[in-house]
Order: structure tokens, then sequence, then C-alpha cells
């Protein structure tokens, strides 16, 4: 049985101290997200003389830091290697010691969008238990063959692909929501909100205003939801939020716990957060 020991824990496994750093990697995120996001732009309007429209654009005033990009490396880099470590701590265990060449070398948490084949099988989990192989195989994205695309682990093994070649591309923020006098009859029938990724000046709201409302006023009613999102290339389609790295999907939630039960007798869960 594979553990390591710390200061704080009599005796941990080595995907749980990735998980662990992988969590404080998100916490810092989170707190450098709320203190960017304070000051990072404001909404203006533009009203429309022929046609009586107003458009709500957005000005950003503080660009991402990179360091949002860099701490979103470190927590991807975390969460992928913790599965890799369960893999070889699962065939450790189950081969009662060291691995044999090449085992030690290709022992990998497999994520796949097509079923493996034999070989690949052999070499990244051949040394695991044959029911944590099940549980596995069960867990791959080809399990879902249209929708792949979205499954946590798969949108995991891209992102920390494109990572160790580039920083991640953040999207500075999306408007994922948005509302005028929820809970007016006055609101506006023809209220258009535009989601998705945001650029200064874009354009996200467009509605015919009451007559008495000024020409410059954003009205304080009018919320948005924003967050900041990544993207594949340029303003591609948004990929995760950082909300998604913490998704723990029921499906993940109830078959993933029985999988470190093959290296140990006592529970432990696994999940793309901690």
């Amino acid at each position: 049985m594979m553990v390591t020991k710390n200061m704080n824990n009599p005796s941990v496994h080595n995907h749980e101290l990735k998980l662990r750093r992988a969590a404080e990697h998100l916490t810092m995120l989170d707190e450098q997200i709320d203190d960017w996001l304070d000051g990072a732009y404001h909404y203006f309007s533009e009203l429309n003389p022929q046609t009586g429209e107003k458009h709500i654009r957005v000005r950003v005033l503080n660009p991402p830091p990179a360091t949002l990009r860099l701490l979103i490396g470190d927590c991807l880099h975390n969460l992928r290697s913790a599965l890799d470590n369960l893999a070889y701590e699962l065939a450790v265990a189950h081969h009662r010691g060291p691995l044999p060449y090449p085992f030690f070398q290709t022992s990998e948490f497999p994520i796949f969008k097509r079923p493996m084949n034999p070989d690949e099988r052999r070499k990244k989990i051949g040394c695991i238990h044959p029911r944590a192989q099940v549980i596995i195989r069960k867990l791959q994205p080809y399990q879902h063959r249209v929708t792949y695309w979205l499954d946590p682990l798969w949108q995991l093994h891209q992102l920390n692909n494109v990572d160790k070649h580039r920083l991640p591309n953040v999207i500075q923020f999306a408007t994922v929501a948005g509302a005028y006098f929820p809970d007016s009859p006055t609101r506006p029938p023809d209220l258009q909100v535009y989601m998705g990724p945001l650029t200064d000046g874009a354009r996200v709201a467009t509605y015919t205003p009451p007559p008495n409302e000024p020409a410059e006023v954003v009205h304080p009613d009018f919320t948005f939801i924003e967050n900041l999102q990544f993207a594949q290339n340029g303003l591609d389609p948004v990929w995760w939020t950082p909300e998604s790295l913490e998704a723990k999907p029921p499906r993940r939630e109830s078959t993933c716990p029985r999988v470190p039960g093959f290296v140990t007798r006592r529970s432990s869960r696994l999940r793309l957060s901690s």
C-alpha cells in the first residue's frame, strides 16, 4: 500500500494529496477572481434614436491578471495528476509490490473518447484489480459517444493538455443570466440578453425603455451574472467555468468512492474536487 506522511495527516494517499493541493488552488482562484471582478468593468448604455432601443454595453477596465491563468494551470495539473497517482496506487496494491517493467512507466489513468484497445488497456491499467478496471472503464467519456466532449474527465484531459503547451485562454467574463425588473408587469417585452464571452464594448442586452427612462441610465435592477470562463481559441465556444472544476456529477459521486477501496480498506472518495 502506497501512502505518504505529512505533518497534518498520519497517512494520506498520494492521490489525496494531489486533490487537496488542487482544492487549495481552487480556493486561491476564487479569491483572486473576486478581487479582480471588483472594479473590472462597468455597464453603459446607448440609445438608438431611430428605433428607440437602448443597448447595454460593457466597458472592461481591468483584464484578467496572468496569475489567474497560472493558478488554473496548477489546479488542472494536480487534478489530472491525482487520477494518475490513483491508477499507480491501485496497481501497486493489486500487484502487492513494485510494478514490473514496463508497467511502472506506462501506468496511467486512461481518459478516452473511444473504447481502449487491448494493448492500451494492458499498458495503462493492466496491473489493476479487474473489478477496479471495470469501474474505470464505466467512467470513460466514450460511454457517451455523442456528447463525450461534455464529460468532466474529457474536459479535464483536454484542458490539462492545452496547459502543457500554452496558458489556458481565459475569456474576460461571460454573461450567463440577466434580468430587468424581474417582478414588474412593465418589464420590456422585447428584452434580449446576449449570452457568452464578452469583450470590451460588447453589447450585453437590448430593450425598448419606458418613456421616462433617461437615455444614459443603466437601470439598477438590470442584473447580470458574470464569471471567468475558458475558450479553445480566441472567442471559440466556452469550455469550463471555475465552478465546473468543482462540479460533482451524481454518476461520479456514486461510482468513484468504490475505486480507492482497492487501495485500502478505509473509505476514500475520488472526485474532481476535495
